[in-house]
């Protein structure tokens, strides 16, 4: 999964875009270390939200909230 969005995010950056959305859950951890490695941020959008973010806070490898 690395190298595709490493990939994809140069592709991106080729093609002028300067920001990226993408989606996941709070139950794909490995992914959302992925996506915080790669400097993407959450964006919570609600309460609901925010809670899942402090629910799986101490199983990220980089912490979101820095």
């Amino acid at each position: 999964a690395k190298p595709m969005l490493s990939h994809t995010c140069h592709l991106l950056a080729e093609l002028g875009h300067h920001s990226a959305f993408l989606s996941t859950n709070a139950r794909r951890l490995p992914a959302v270390n992925l996506y915080l490695g790669f400097g993407f941020e959450p964006f919570i959008a609600n309460e609901d939200e925010a809670e899942a973010w402090e629910h799986i806070r101490s199983f990220l490898k980089i912490d979101p909230f820095h």
